[in-house]
């Protein structure tokens, strides 16, 4: 069942949870991004466990029966000002469960209608041709 962090403190022990279940898939995914943006989570804990930076996030994941948590996708909520339009980012999605991925981004795009989002933005690190051919027919724009 998808769920979402309520505040800044849910985040931070669903965050570990998801840190300390997930360490060598991890690590696996790390080194084939390179070395060029090494991603810094105590970093992003620090930052993002503000409850005044936590306001701009939308924190979802899957948590298994065991209480693990092995997929994640994290929407950041701005405004684009020069356009005047309300975005829904995509800012860390990871998951070791397909059927998760896709199911939290199908909970991330009914967030979006349901409050009145004028666009959602995702990317596509992995060059995933599903993702791609999904994006293509319903018509988005993948960030390069």
């Amino acid at each position: 069942m998808i769920k979402v962090a309520k505040n800044h403190l849910e985040f931070l022990e669903i965050y570990d949870n998801f840190l300390s279940c997930n360490e060598s898939g991890l690590n696996g995914i790390y080194n084939s991004l390179g070395d060029d943006f090494p991603i810094n989570h105590e970093s992003m804990k620090s930052f993002w466990g503000n409850s005044v930076n936590f306001r701009l996030c939308y924190f979802t994941y899957v948590q298994e029966k065991n209480l693990d948590v092995k997929s994640i996708l994290w929407w950041l909520t701005s405004f684009e000002e020069k356009s005047a339009k309300k975005v829904l980012s995509e800012y860390f999605w990871v998951s070791f469960n397909k059927k998760h991925s896709v199911a939290l981004f199908n909970h991330g795009l009914n967030y979006a209608k349901n409050n009145y989002f004028d666009k959602v933005v995702f990317s596509n690190a992995f060059n995933n041709e599903k993702l791609e051919r999904f994006a293509f027919k319903n018509k988005f724009k993948l960030n390069p």
